[in-house]
């Protein structure tokens, strides 16, 4: 029994050290809400953690600085980039209880704090005016005389031309 309860007060005694107020309070990661106009667009992160489609609650590590990317079909991407700052509180606790909790938050960044915590990106539409196919396939041959040039297109309304050859 004695052995219980000296395991019991001495764990913690031993452990407390090694855990910031930081760690404690906020842990080392952070959520971070994303939406975009449209939704539905892909969002990633540098640096890259994984692909989230919007709207999104993202879990980031506090410890990076990172840009969100959003993508999507027919729209130019957008960027945001996160600010990091410095937990008050949590920098003020380590300084109170210990040097030694200080080195814990700033190793495992769990003193910093992503900002904004909710992000909107908007996308903005490609250009409309632009009508037609990304790609047009266009297959180019020669006559076997070799006197004719063809162009033709896969698309409707392109012209198919024949030029002919220089003797």
């Amino acid at each position: 029994m004695k052995r219980l309860l000296r395991s019991c007060v001495l764990v913690p005694l031993i452990a407390a050290p090694l855990v910031g107020c930081g760690l404690i309070f906020g842990g080392t990661t952070q959520a971070v809400q994303v939406e975009s106009t449209p939704s539905g667009a892909q969002i990633r992160t540098q640096p890259a953690t994984r692909t989230y489609t919007t709207p999104a609650s993202i879990e980031l590590k506090r410890k990076n600085v990172y840009t969100l990317i959003a993508t999507r079909e027919g729209y130019s991407s957008a960027e945001y980039e996160l600010d990091r700052n410095i937990r008050g509180k949590a920098l003020a606790f380590d300084i109170i209880t210990g040097l030694l909790w200080i080195a814990v938050d700033a190793a495992t960044g769990a003193w910093y704090e992503l900002e904004p915590r909710e992000v909107s990106m908007t996308l903005q539409r490609m250009d409309e005016t632009v009508r037609g196919p990304d790609q047009i396939r266009i297959d180019i041959g020669v006559s076997p005389d070799g006197r004719t040039l063809e162009v033709r297109s896969s698309e409707p309304g392109v012209t198919t031309r024949l030029v002919p050859g220089h003797p």
